[in-house]
């Protein structure tokens, strides 16, 4: 296995630090067969599709000993202040050309370079889309879930207040707090409710301590509920992390969320939420 990581490394420097692949940032998917006298790698030009879409479902043939993704793109800090470092397809004129590579082992190694510039950084990404995806086509395990189910219940709450703000033209807080998804399973239930079973932070927390990410995955995989944009198929060849993280990726962030409501259906109705939110502790902020 020595000799193959050593290739991985090889391999990686060379896509790295020459570019010497015919993309512009679409990409090329990479599988590395190993030979009695080294290996083979295999290429398949992405022509554009986001590598995390073209993995996801893919189970690797058993003779793959590794599976990896090449880009060539675009970065810029984050944050001037910071140095952070964001691959993008654009970004302000001190934007920098820029190479990636990430390569997984069977053994669950990783091997992975950025060059951004003249900077070639080796240290490799801990989560992603793309990632998760090298990791489930090899059968290995993808890091743990970011957040918890109550920021994923959190945001669907959030995304009903707006729609239901613009579509309704007024929406108070007493019609806002029943739109989460905790109440709304109170408001269906035929069963004699405890007394506080209508508040949304109680509800809230009891609805993500029972529904976890693992509970959620098997919902969708038995087709009991819709997680766009994976099919049961593709929630079945997931596994708890990676599920976690292509259901978030389809919704904007609470901050944001926060905005849009207070847009949408005013400042008393979006610090109520807020509220809710910080006692939930899925967010850090009590106001919006």
């Amino acid at each position: 296995m020595a000799r193959i990581l050593d290739f991985l490394d090889h391999l990686a420097d060379e896509l790295c630090t020459t570019g010497d692949f015919d993309v512009d940032g679409d990409g090329l998917l990479i599988h590395v067969v190993p030979t009695d006298d080294g290996a083979d790698v295999g290429f398949l030009d992405l022509e554009g599709e986001p590598p995390a879409d073209v993995l996801l479902g893919t189970v690797a043939p058993d003779g793959w000993v590794a599976l990896g993704v090449a880009a060539r793109g675009w970065a810029r800090p984050l944050d001037p202040a910071t140095g952070g470092i964001d691959v993008t397809g654009g970004g302000p004129a001190w934007r920098r050309r820029s190479s990636s590579v990430v390569l997984v082992h069977r053994s669950g190694k990783v091997v992975s370079r950025l060059r951004v510039g003249d900077e070639v950084h080796r240290e490799p990404p801990a989560y992603g889309l793309t990632l998760d995806g090298l990791q489930r086509a090899l059968g290995l395990p993808t890091a743990a879930p970011l957040v918890t189910t109550g920021v994923l219940f959190a945001t669907m709450w959030l995304e009903s207040v707006v729609v239901a703000a613009r579509e309704g033209g007024t929406l108070t807080w007493a019609e806002a707090r029943t739109l989460h998804p905790a109440l709304r399973l109170v408001a269906s239930s035929d069963e004699a409710l405890p007394a506080g079973a209508d508040d949304p932070v109680a509800a809230g927390r009891a609805l993500a301590r029972v529904c976890d990410w693992e509970f959620l995955r098997w919902q969708a995989v038995e087709g009991r509920w819709s997680a766009p944009p994976l099919t049961p198929v593709d929630a079945a060849w997931c596994d708890t992390g990676a599920f976690s993280r292509w259901v978030m990726t389809g919704h904007a962030g609470l901050d944001d969320l926060l905005v849009e409501v207070k847009r949408a259906a005013g400042s008393g109705v979006s610090r109520r939420c807020a509220s809710v939110l910080h006692r939930l502790g899925v967010l850090t902020r009590t106001a919006a």
